[in-house]
């Protein structure tokens, strides 16, 4: 039986939520410790063993990295497809009336629609129609100034694409069960951090909201995301 995650947030980010509210808690100990005497040293201690165990785990999972920079690489590639069906519209267009469809029944918008949607499966369909559209009506086209090396960078592009999409699909699984393997080690650091997100409440909320904030998850998260994305702009 799939054993159920306790937890919203992602497994990765879970040790490092679980780091922030150790820390604060250390921080406020006098505050943990007069509320109830199961916060202590110790206690805090062995949730910072429990969060160790798990920062492994995820170091472990290459494949999580990997699937994040697939993924870019996904969007990236996908996106450029654009620019060269714009051209491709383009000619289309210039040939109206001399093709063997109306401009619209191309499957070029339909293609554009798919790329929007983040459709990968769609966008293969319909570049594979919109190129056996341009195909058979390349003399038309070529007549207009297109040369058929647009359509070979449209092929090369969608196989490139078709390739990502299916690594991408590979890791996930690949995730996915790496995930279920360890998700009764994370619900244990999950349950072991429970007590003091409540207790931080008990003791800030209506109090000091910028204490609260430390305890709670949503909040934590977003102090994640932030710093990821902070990391990525000094990179890029």
């Amino acid at each position: 039986m799939k054993t159920k995650k306790l937890f919203k947030c992602k497994f990765e980010d879970l040790p490092t939520i679980g780091e922030f509210a150790v820390g604060s808690a250390k921080r406020d100990l006098a505050d943990f410790s007069g509320f109830s005497l199961v916060f202590n040293p110790d206690t805090l201690d062995g949730i910072e063993m429990k969060i160790a165990v798990c920062r492994e785990k995820v170091r472990s999972w290459v494949v999580v990295g990997e699937l994040k920079s697939t993924t870019e690489k996904l969007n990236t590639v996908t996106r450029s497809l654009r620019v060269k069906l714009n051209a491709l519209e383009g000619y289309v267009k210039l040939a109206s009336g001399e093709l063997d469809v109306n401009v619209a029944d191309t499957g070029i918008p339909v293609v554009r629609n798919a790329i929007s949607r983040g459709n990968t499966e769609g966008v293969i369909a319909g570049v594979t129609n919109v190129l056996a559209v341009a195909n058979r009506n390349m003399k038309a086209l070529e007549a207009k100034g297109m040369k058929s090396a647009l359509l070979d960078e449209i092929a090369a592009t969608t196989r490139e694409i078709n390739a990502l999409n299916v690594r991408q699909n590979e890791l996930e699984s690949k995730r996915n069960r790496l995930t279920e393997e360890n998700t009764e080690v994370f619900n244990d650091l999950w349950k072991a951090l429970s007590p003091v997100f409540e207790t931080g409440k008990a003791l800030y909320r209506g109090v000091n909201e910028a204490k609260l904030k430390d305890y709670t998850v949503a909040q934590l998260v977003k102090r994640i995301n932030a710093g990821k994305k902070k990391e990525k702009g000094n990179n890029g």
